[in-house]
């Protein structure tokens, strides 16, 4: 491979992002490749860990809201109590299905995807520390890629 010349990019303040530009020989692209790649799946399995902690107060927030409607506490409610739970029990399933379309679809697919690059990358490159082929070595008929 020869060495890369990245595109002139102006500095724009409007910009929220960075691209970072990895120049050199086929060694350093390979790393500088793969350490993206691990920088990428280390952000998207912590968006995962986030989104469990999110689900999790979410599900305590309607036991709370459960909690509070059966107390008796709340004055002048224009509705029946039970409709109220039922309500709420129907809103927060649906706050927790659009949690979980975010965690299985979404991150899943992402995670997925790095990983698979990954192993190519293993492939292509054998100087690269072979982590994923040994991930997959350990169980390989869970292993969809």
């Amino acid at each position: 491979m020869g060495d890369y010349d990245p595109p002139e990019v102006e500095d724009d303040p409007d910009t929220d992002y960075t691209v970072d530009v990895i120049t050199g020989s086929a060694n350093k692209l390979y790393y500088g490749i793969n350490s993206k790649l691990r920088v990428y799946q280390y952000h998207y399995n912590a968006s995962k860990v986030k989104n469990k902690l999110v689900s999790m107060t979410w599900i305590i927030a309607s036991f709370v809201g459960f909690g509070y409607l059966l107390s008796g506490q709340e004055v002048g409610l224009p509705l029946n109590t039970l409709t109220t739970i039922s309500l709420l029990a129907c809103l927060s399933t649906i706050g927790l299905m659009l949690l979980w379309f975010l965690d299985v679809v979404v991150y899943h697919r992402l995670i997925e995807s790095i990983f698979t690059e990954q192993l190519i990358l293993e492939d292509t490159f054998p100087g690269l520390s072979s982590t994923h082929h040994h991930m997959v070595i350990v169980d390989p008929e869970n292993w969809t890629g």
